[in-house]
C-alpha cells in the first residue's frame, strides 16, 4: 500500500524544484527586459514590450506555484481507505484492458506526473479537464 503523505510531500518536493526553475527564468528574462540592448530602435519595434509582458507571465507563473505548495502543504490526506469515493486525498486505480493507471486526488498541482515507488501516478484537481 502507498504511503499517499509520502506521495503528497513527493508533489510537493516536484513543485520546489519547479519553482527554482521558474525564478531562474523569470530573473533572466526580466534582466533582458530592462536591458539596454533591448530599448526600441523605432515605433514598430516591440522587443522591450514583448519581453516584459513575457516576464509578467512567468512572475505569475512563480506566484501561481507558490500558492500550490502552500496549500499542498496544508492539505492533510484523509486515513479512511475504506470509503469507495473519489475524494481529494485518494489515490485512485483506473483499470481498462488489464491495464492500471494510477490518479493522486489533490487540490492543487493538476497535471503533475510521478514517478512513485515503480508505478507512474498523475495528480488530477477538480478543475483537471479530463
Amino acid at each position: 500500500m502507498i504511503n499517499r503523505n509520502n506521495l503528497l510531500t513527493a508533489v510537493v518536493l516536484r513543485l520546489e524544484q519547479q519553482i527554482t526553475s521558474q525564478k531562474d527564468a523569470a530573473d533572466t528574462v526580466r534582466s533582458e527586459a530592462t536591458d539596454q540592448e533591448a530599448r526600441s530602435e523605432n515605433k514598430y519595434d516591440t522587443r522591450s514590450l514583448e519581453t516584459s509582458y513575457l516576464a509578467r507571465g512567468q512572475a505569475m507563473q512563480v506566484e501561481a506555484t507558490a500558492e500550490e505548495i502552500l496549500l499542498l502543504r496544508s492539505f492533510d490526506c484523509p486515513d479512511r481507505e475504506d470509503d469507495p469515493a473519489a475524494s481529494l486525498g485518494r489515490l485512485v486505480a483506473h483499470k481498462v484492458l488489464g491495464m492500471t493507471t494510477w490518479y493522486f486526488l489533490l487540490p492543487a498541482a493538476g497535471g503533475e506526473e510521478l514517478d512513485f515507488e515503480g508505478m507512474t501516478i498523475s495528480v488530477v484537481t477538480p478543475a483537471t479537464p479530463v
